[in-house]
């Protein structure tokens, strides 16, 4: 279980997140949604610890995160960052194991049967090809998709995703995205930051909204996922139909 209670958070003594609150329970697949700088990315960094809010608290298995170390919370959360380029030249079979540093022993390190995992998962994506090659040498979406084998094999309970469909061809975009549907059907908590409003109209099960760092709302994505709270969160004219979300514009622009 999470829970946030009055999150807040600045950069600068500049309000990004304002009295933000919510509870996550197994098996919810939530998406964030918002446009840029509407404070997405730093509601996930400050849901594992990466940021320190300014008031308010966050709540991990009824545990407050301020008094557990970055070790214990990479046991309970996986995360996906928009970005990842390292300047080391690891061959992705080693950036997905390195994520199972919260359960190896120091003294130990990982095993063959750590290994099989790390197989195992990459198969799953459908990218067990890369096990060998170079992380820095594959494409953007190649390397998202490693990312995401990163997170799995940490075996958290809860994976947070910073638009995790970044550099993913169409394909891919919905593939990741059954992905992680089966994976909050076998009780993980899935949050993630989508660019896209219809991946989340078509996958999610609920949805939180941000607009200018205010939750704005908070519910089942059939049902806040109206015109009126679509068109505030992006600033736009959206439109709904059948097939989706769309978005008017103004034809005297052109």
């Amino acid at each position: 279980m999470l829970k946030v209670k009055n999150l807040y958070f600045s950069y600068s003594n500049k309000n990004v997140l304002s009295d933000i609150s919510f509870r996550a329970d197994r098996g919810d697949f939530i998406c964030l949604l918002g446009s840029n700088g509407s404070g997405k990315t730093t509601l996930l960094k400050s849901l594992n610890g990466l940021l320190k809010a300014d008031s308010g608290q966050i709540y991990i298995n009824n545990k407050n995160i301020e008094n557990l170390k970055q070790r214990q919370i990479a046991r309970l959360i996986g995360s996906v960052p928009q970005e990842n380029q390292t300047i080391f030249s690891y061959k992705v079979k080693e950036i997905v194991v390195m994520s199972a540093n919260p359960h190896i022993s120091f003294v130990k390190g990982p095993t063959e049967k750590d290994y099989l995992k790390v197989y195992n998962i990459l198969n799953n994506l459908g990218i067990r090809n890369l096990a060998e090659k170079n992380f820095n040498q594959i494409s953007g979406g190649e390397r998202q998709l490693v990312l995401i084998a990163r997170a799995l094999m940490q075996q958290a309970d809860i994976l947070l995703l910073d638009e995790p469909n970044a550099h993913l061809d169409f394909k891919n975009q919905h593939t990741m995205m059954e992905i992680m549907l089966q994976l909050s059907c076998r009780g993980k908590i899935i949050i993630a930051a989508v660019h896209d409003p219809n991946l989340a109209y078509r996958y999610c099960q609920r949805a939180l909204i941000l607009s200018e760092g205010n939750l704005i709302a908070d519910g089942k994505v059939k049902k806040i996922m109206t015109e009126n709270n679509l068109s505030r969160a992006y600033d736009t004219d959206i439109k709904l139909n059948k097939g989706g979300v769309r978005i008017e514009f103004c034809s005297e622009i052109f």
